[in-house]
């Protein structure tokens, strides 16, 4: 029992400097950033740790909410448009001409659909200032950057951003705001978990 305790208090331990680690990564607040993870001896310890970890000292004001609002309903036209013009006027968007690029691009709607989902949800939330805002917030910012991480290494594997002229622009475009838009809203939504959780 001892061992399975301590091997339980060591992986709290762990879990608490990793907590740390992306509360200051995600710049949670100066007060966040200057924290030091002492070695945690109980449960209460650790209950005490985790509710300390969610002040921050930022608010969802009206301004700040609206421009959110813009930026999610702005990505969800974006991703529409994208998939029309994909499956009506290919050309318009395609980068490339080889039939894996065409494969490979056809693989995504499924993932975009849930993409959707989270933005459409998110917007949905926000408006009714719901606090399981925080959560599509958080699932739409992931999801955004694991999609970005997708297309930007087959895109530079394969040499579609400098070798597929205008095309290959334009997908670096759409890459660049797709990582813009992940890390904005997850940074966006952890710095202010506080205000939704309270």
């Amino acid at each position: 029992m001892a061992a399975v305790t301590g091997g339980l208090f060591q992986t709290a331990e762990y879990s608490a400097a990793m907590l740390s680690f992306w509360i200051r990564f995600l710049g949670a607040g100066a007060a966040a950033a200057r924290w030091t993870v002492s070695p945690i001896r109980s449960p209460c310890e650790l209950r005490c740790f985790t509710m300390a970890s969610v002040s921050a000292p930022f608010e969802v004001s009206d301004r700040s909410r609206n421009r959110v609002l813009l930026v999610l309903v702005a990505s969800l036209l974006i991703l529409i448009l994208y998939w029309v013009l994909w499956f009506t006027v290919r050309d318009a968007v395609a980068s490339n001409e080889r039939p894996a690029y065409f494969e490979f691009e056809n693989a995504f709607p499924l993932a975009d659909a849930w993409l959707a989902v989270c933005v459409i949800a998110a917007a949905v939330t926000l408006i009714k200032r719901h606090a399981m805002a925080l959560l599509w917030l958080l699932a739409g910012g992931g999801s955004a950057i694991y999609l970005f991480c997708l297309d930007a290494l087959y895109d530079l594997e394969n040499g579609i951003w400098w070798r597929s002229g205008a095309g290959g622009y334009i997908e670096l475009g759409i890459n660049v705001i797709t990582l813009a838009v992940g890390v904005g809203l997850l940074r966006w939504a952890w710095r202010r978990r506080a205000a939704f959780i309270g």
